[in-house]
């Protein structure tokens, strides 16, 4: 009898020893688990959006939607004080040849758009020595608002229609 009886007692220390080692491994695997996640948040914890540029887009188009190029963009800050406050933000500029004028900006704000193209034509009549020179101008003006927030792409589009 007593041969058995230390054989149950060694087969309950090797139960023991065994679920000491699957407790082990087991808070081994958690702790594993653990680090890795706590090393993923710090990554995802660092990912900032403050790197994101705040710009402003403007788009000028005619009253039929055609592009207009070489257009004067001016982006005015407005004031929502009473009295007014002078504002720090602003830009001027032409648009390209897709009618594009971009500018990026530190601050988010509102700012009022003001756009203008002035076109002239020269035509001379007659023959030479005798001649005549006409010059028409023909002139289009457009304004509008944009919101401009941080950390965005705002885009917006100013239709320039003939000036009175």
């Amino acid at each position: 009898m007593s041969k058995t009886r230390k054989q149950c007692t060694c087969t309950i220390a090797i139960d023991l020893n065994l679920i000491e080692a699957k407790i082990l491994k087991r808070t081994l695997r958690y702790s594993a688990s653990a680090a890795v996640l706590a090393v993923l948040s710090l990554f995802v914890g660092c990912n900032n959006d403050d790197d994101d540029p705040t710009i402003a887009e403007i788009y000028a188009v005619n009253e039929a939607g055609e592009v207009i190029q070489n257009a004067n963009v001016s982006l005015v800050c407005e004031s929502s004080f009473n009295p007014a406050q002078p504002c720090i933000v602003g830009d001027t500029g032409r648009t390209n040849s897709t009618g594009l004028f971009r500018s990026e900006f530190a601050l988010p704000a509102v700012m009022k758009i003001t756009s203008f193209k002035v076109n002239a034509d020269t035509q001379i009549f007659g023959i030479l020595p005798d001649t005549s020179m006409i010059i028409t101008r023909d002139s289009l003006c457009g304004e509008t608002f944009i919101t401009v927030l941080e950390g965005d792409i705002n885009r917006q589009t100013v239709v320039l229609y003939e000036c009175k």
